[in-house]
């Protein structure tokens, strides 16, 4: 079987976590490097093409090994067995494997065949002499699968003397990284004055693939490889903060909001006398202001009057959900970041509406329990089973979708349709009257943390991170504060039925 030295490192690398390497007749020589991959996730869906509504061709579970075939946009091909497909990128840890890692070892016979099947019937395709060194990949049943100069094959191992096992090498670590500037350049070179090759803006997430001094070699998310200055990369594990407001004030004349805290930034927009703004932080003569349409930017104190910080009256607390056991669980966490929107991680975004729905419902009275309160992985089963153990009245996971640029809406999932439909429909309905995005509906899903779950469980996903527009309103404050209203008010309905 004819096939390039990289091709053949492809292959032998999923069947015996080695890499093919070539066959010659003297001392022979293998490719460099190949890439493994172990899944992170408890099942990782394996799909026919890089995207999530191509149909699945097999799955693969945690801590297995695979074989790294091609990677774009956020997707990974990998091979396991005979199959191969795609998976998103995140759920894998990637491992660099060289040559230097493989057994080798050398002909004792005066003459060998190198045979197409481990079968004294297979098809000669080399012929090696006495102490021609070939490479390791795997022995079955009295045959070896060895590889060199561009071929492989399998030969009767009796004829053959190992030459030792060179330690492995160490894996090749990336690691994620957030922009802290405004804006960022990636260059050509580690160097101020490398050509720019793109620009990134801040809370983008990048792979810091390795570093050069002050410099860090990057890849975006848009698959971009350059270099920027470290000093503008920052910790991914902590969540983009959702700004608080800190009040609210009136426009005493039109007025210009600016981009930044100074008559010399751009003015975004000028606003008409008598406008009501949500305020946040202060510098030095200007506040930081939000804007009608949702963005920010500043505004000097010359021009606003402060009011009062709003504070919403309470309803009278109905006693409903008074001593219910509510499971809050916030999807992903720790080495699974979930999806990624262009400045989000699913993980963090997650953790935040959790949080602050656990607030609310224990305002409420209930006893709420969370399967995680930071940045850690409890596996499925695990938060399934603090459900079952607790004797849940309601199980609430919380996600966020991924779908495509201009996906949008809500979408909330149950596993059976007795015990947790209703639990769905009452959610789903409150959330959607809450935030009014588009309704993808209540549905049965096969999703391991329902399917596991004895007590009453939904799995709510609060809008998509894929979609940029939506990006940008779901992790707003005054988003996370009417998704988190109506899952409040759907579990006060369904406690009353």
């Amino acid at each position: 079987m004819k096939t390039s030295v990289r091709k053949g490192l492809l292959i032998a690398g999923l069947l015996s976590a080695t890499v093919f390497g070539s066959f010659s007749s003297g001392a022979l020589t293998v490719a460099a490097a190949s890439q493994q991959g172990v899944v992170k996730a408890d099942v990782l869906n394996v799909r026919s093409a890089a995207s999530i509504n191509s149909s699945i061709v097999m799955q693969v579970k945690h801590n297995q090994a695979v074989h790294i075939l091609d990677q774009k946009s956020g997707w990974t091909k990998i091979q396991s067995g005979k199959k191969t497909g795609w998976v998103k990128s995140s759920y894998l840890n990637v491992k660099q494997v060289t040559a230097a890692a493989l057994k080798t070892a050398k002909v004792n016979a005066s003459s060998l065949n190198v045979r197409s099947t481990p079968s004294t019937s297979g098809k000669v395709v080399m012929t090696l002499k006495r102490n021609a060194s070939v490479t390791l990949m795997k022995t079955q049943n009295g045959w070896s699968q060895v590889s060199a100069s561009g071929k492989t094959g399998w030969v009767n191992a009796k004829y053959l003397t190992a030459s030792g096992t060179p330690a492995a090498p160490a894996p090749v670590k990336t690691e994620e990284k957030r922009v802290t500037a405004e804006t960022l350049n990636i260059r050509a070179t580690a160097a101020s004055n490398g050509k720019v090759l793109a620009s990134l803006k801040k809370n983008e997430i990048v792979t810091v693939l390795k570093t050069q001094g002050t410099w860090s070699n990057i890849k975006t998310s848009k698959g971009i490889t350059g270099w920027a200055a470290s000093q503008y990369l920052g910790s991914v594990t902590a969540p983009p903060a959702v700004e608080t407001p800190a009040g609210f004030a009136y426009l005493n004349t039109d007025s210009n909001i600016r981009s930044g805290p100074g008559t010399s930034s751009p003015v975004i927009l000028t606003l008409k006398t008598g406008t009501k703004l949500q305020t946040f932080e202060k510098q030095k003569d200007w506040t930081k202001v939000k804007i009608p349409d949702g963005r920010t930017g500043w505004v000097s104190n010359k021009l606003i009057s402060a009011g009062q910080i709003e504070t919403p009256v309470p309803e009278s607390p109905t006693g409903v959900l008074t001593g219910k056991v509510i499971v809050v669980d916030a999807g992903h966490g720790g080495y699974d970041p979930g999806t990624r929107g262009s400045f989000t991680l699913e993980k963090s975004l997650t953790l935040t509406s959790s949080q602050l729905l656990v607030k609310k419902l224990q305002n409420e009275g209930a006893n709420v329990k969370f399967t995680r309160n930071s940045d850690t992985y409890p596996l499925l089963s695990e938060r399934a089973a603090l459900s079952n153990k607790s004797k849940a009245d309601a199980f609430i996971s919380i996600h966020y979708d991924s779908g495509g640029l201009k996906a949008t809406g809500i979408s909330t999932f149950y596993y059976t349709f007795a015990k947790d439909s209703l639990l769905a429909s009452k959610v789903h309905q409150n959330v959607l009257a809450a935030v009014k995005l588009p309704d993808r509906k209540a549905s049965y899903k096969n999703l391991q943390v329902l399917r596991e779950n004895k007590y009453p469980s939904i799995l709510v996903e609060l809008g998509f991170l894929s979609n940029p527009a939506e990006e940008r309103l779901i992790t707003t404050f005054d988003y996370q504060e009417k998704a988190t209203n109506g899952i409040v008010q759907g579990l006060k309905s369904y406690f009353t039925k």
